[in-house]
């Protein structure tokens, strides 16, 4: 899969978890954040893919992808960014 294919996979996985993607410039990498009870995932679009990707599964470490399908090329890349809550439901 290549890195724009990624990037797209991982895009689709923020709108199935109504988190909404903003594309800005500026001086900052981006991040997860909470506007207004509705949460955003600022990214800044002057960088690569590769650290657009590793900012993504980051901040996506950090949230419960229990009640979604995350494909396991993403899953994978994900839990080697940063400890997480479980992608997997409990069984």
């Amino acid at each position: 899969m290549t890195d724009r294919e990624i990037l797209e996979k991982l895009e689709e996985l923020l709108a199935r978890l109504e988190i909404k993607l903003v594309r800005e410039q500026g001086e900052f990498s981006g991040g997860l954040c909470r506007i207004g009870g509705e949460s955003r995932f600022i990214l800044n679009q002057a960088l690569s893919l590769p650290q657009q990707i590793g900012i993504l599964c980051r901040d996506l470490a950090t949230v419960d992808l229990s009640r979604v399908y995350v494909l396991p090329v993403l899953r994978e890349m994900i839990q080697a960014a940063g400890p997480g809550l479980p992608l997997d439901p409990p069984s």
